[in-house]
């Protein structure tokens, strides 16, 4: 028990001690902590109140984020009706398209149709065409071979007129020298009017348009003397072939003027050409 005072008695001691070294300290300190906590607790109401101003600051610019936001809501729902109208458009644009396409796809197949049928009545015009091509071309040869013919046989009237008049005047001319022969002594030679009674044969000396009728006139070197008289219808020879047809309009005593009613176009009427008179 003796030593368990002791302990006790120095650890008191020591206690005593150190609460004195303690209690020395906190008076030396004691100004310093009270000035300190002062200004811990000046610098804490100064953040409560920079706290309190932050918090009335933060509370104004949540107002104004939640009126934005009201604001963008609002926008939003705009936007978002803006957008349901569109795809409504949008929905009725397709419709029409599909219609669109619709009518367009019928409109082709009617295109396609009328090209089939312009197709078959271009090939029912060509073929047309070529009938009347070849048509025309059989009704051109006929017309040629109608000309050629036609000129030839006019030709051959012609040659078969001056062929029938040349036999007549050497028949005539026979006559009149079996009746001289016959004749009383003195008579001589062919008189006037059987000379004048054989075919007759004439030249075209001029060939002119009439200024006031415009027709194609000839003039022949034959006239009344030659029994040429107005009306009388001509032969007008070239070449041995028919030219044309010759009206007397007027008749002098060695020359007459005629109308050509008609000519071979193939042939030109000129001077020189032979006149003759057909069925005499």
């Amino acid at each position: 028990m003796h030593a368990v005072t002791k302990l006790l008695v120095v650890g008191s001691t020591l206690l005593s001690v150190a609460l004195a070294a303690l209690s020395i300290a906190f008076s030396t300190n004691a100004d310093r902590i009270r000035n300190e906590y002062q200004r811990v607790v000046q610098e804490s109401e100064s953040r409560i109140r920079a706290a309190e101003t932050s918090s009335l600051e933060t509370q104004a610019q949540l107002d104004n984020a939640l009126s934005e936001t009201t604001r963008l809501e609002l926008e939003m729902n705009s936007i978002n009706e803006t957008l349901r109208l569109v795809e409504a458009d949008n929905e009725s644009l397709v419709n029409e398209i599909q219609l669109e396409r619709a009518t367009a796809q019928k409109v082709a197949a009617r295109i396609d149709q009328i090209a089939a049928m312009a197709e078959t009545q271009a090939s029912l015009i060509r073929a047309m065409y070529d009938e009347v091509a070849s048509l025309r071309d059989n009704e051109l040869r006929y017309a040629q071979k109608e000309i050629q013919l036609t000129d030839a046989i006019n030709d051959l009237t012609v040659q078969l007129e001056v062929a029938v008049e040349t036999n007549r005047a050497l028949q005539e001319q026979l006559v009149e020298f079996q009746t001289t022969r016959t004749a009383t002594a003195g008579a001589g030679g062919f008189d006037r009017a059987s000379s004048n009674r054989s075919a007759l044969t004439a030249r075209i000396t001029n060939v002119r348009r009439d200024p006031a009728s415009n027709s194609l006139l000839a003039e022949i070197d034959a006239g009344t003397a030659d029994s040429v008289r107005e009306g009388m219808k001509l032969t007008i020879v070239h070449e041995g072939r028919f030219a044309g047809s010759l009206t007397i309009t007027n008749a002098s005593l060695n020359e007459a003027v005629g109308t050509i009613d008609s000519f071979n176009q193939n042939l030109p009427i000129q001077a020189g050409d032979r006149v003759v008179s057909p069925n005499r």
